[in-house]
């Protein structure tokens, strides 16, 4: 057996016993004791036009929503075409240097990772086993360059968080439920943290597709228990998507698309979550919203939720193109301190 392999075992399997810590922050993967510290000079201070209120959005509260495998085109915004993973070694390393440190000099410092090794190949889907289907499909590169970029950017960007955003029980995983194969089962819905390193890292936390799906007595249930158990000891917090539906999930951290959202917003308000992240992507949103994401973001500031931008930031559409995360956080504060209104 591989010696991450071992480690991981013997790091999962005793957290059945462990007992969370609270998290004290408010809507970040960390807690208050852990927030950054190196801001560079344009975001380590309240901006001027900022409300004076604790619920104000600091510039390191805003994410970035990055879709890393999640298309087959090559594009400006997505250059590395990962509709399963990338498509040649080295792509990670470009990623964060092309992609990542931009973000970072600009203020940013949550980044949320989609799919990180891609959709399964043959199915197409975007499934909970995407490092065991990659070491099948004679990809262990992908995981091992995937595991060196977020080392990366815990080295040499001090305060960014990074959230990775896996997917859900499809496919094998079902087959091998149905039939059965439960031993098959454990091993492939573990693989994300059996073959990677993800757990090790403490500016790493994850975020579970369709989780919300997974009922009280599911071993996936179970598996997120566990990751949330260890990941707390850590300080961060573990998200389930779209929105805490069922008992086991109701003190869960949770994220969501905003289309999503906004279908089940009474239902959100309800909620009293350690976390909440809103993820506003482009087009399709900014169509939703008349082209303009201010109203979004300032009501996720009203809300206490933190806002995730999609990653294509500067496109012709974005309100707020070539803007910094301080910048953005400004205006957001700026317009949240008026009397609140949404198209």
């Amino acid at each position: 057996m591989h010696a991450r392999r071992t480690l991981a075992f013997a790091i999962l399997l005793p957290l059945f016993a462990c007992a969370s810590a609270p998290n004290a922050g408010r809507t970040l993967p960390t807690g208050g004791a852990d927030r950054p510290t190196d801001k560079p000079a344009e975001s380590s201070s309240k901006p001027s036009d900022a409300p004076d209120s604790p619920d104000a959005i600091r510039p390191e509260d805003i994410a970035v929503f990055w879709p890393l495998g999640s298309t087959d085109v090559a594009t400006a915004d997505n250059p590395l075409r990962q509709g399963f993973g990338v498509q040649k070694p080295g792509g990670f390393d470009e990623w964060v240097t092309k992609s990542v440190r931009p973000l970072y000099d600009r203020g940013f410092r949550l980044l949320i990772v989609h799919n990180p090794l891609g959709n399964d190949p043959d199915s197409k889907s975007m499934d909970l086993d995407q490092a065991y289907d990659a070491r099948e499909k004679d990809r262990s590169w992908n995981i091992t360059q995937f595991d060196d970029a977020l080392e990366r950017i815990g080295r040499e960007m001090p305060g960014m968080r990074v959230v990775v955003y896996i997917g859900t029980r499809e496919n094998d995983l079902t087959r091998a439920l149905d039939e059965g194969r439960f031993r098959d089962h454990l091993v492939r819905a573990a693989s994300m943290f059996l073959l990677t390193r993800i757990l090790d890292y403490k500016h790493v936390t994850i975020a579970f597709d369709a989780a919300s799906n997974y009922e009280d007595d599911s071993p996936e249930r179970a598996l997120v228990d566990m990751v949330r158990a260890y990941k707390r000891r850590q300080g961060q917090e573990v998200y389930v998507e779209p929105l805490p539906l069922r008992s086991w999930e109701k003190d869960y951290a949770w994220v969501t698309l905003e289309r999503y959202y906004k279908t089940h917003t009474q239902q959100a308000a309800r909620l009293k979550s350690p976390g909440a992240i809103r993820v506003f992507t482009a087009p399709p949103d900014f169509d939703a919203w008349n082209s303009d994401g201010w109203a979004w973001l300032t009501d996720c500031v009203r809300q206490g939720h933190t806002p995730a931008l999609g990653w294509n930031l500067d496109a012709k559409e974005s309100a707020w193109r070539g803007m910094t995360a301080a910048q953005i956080a400004a205006r957001a504060n700026a317009l949240a301190a008026r009397p609140a209104s949404r198209p």
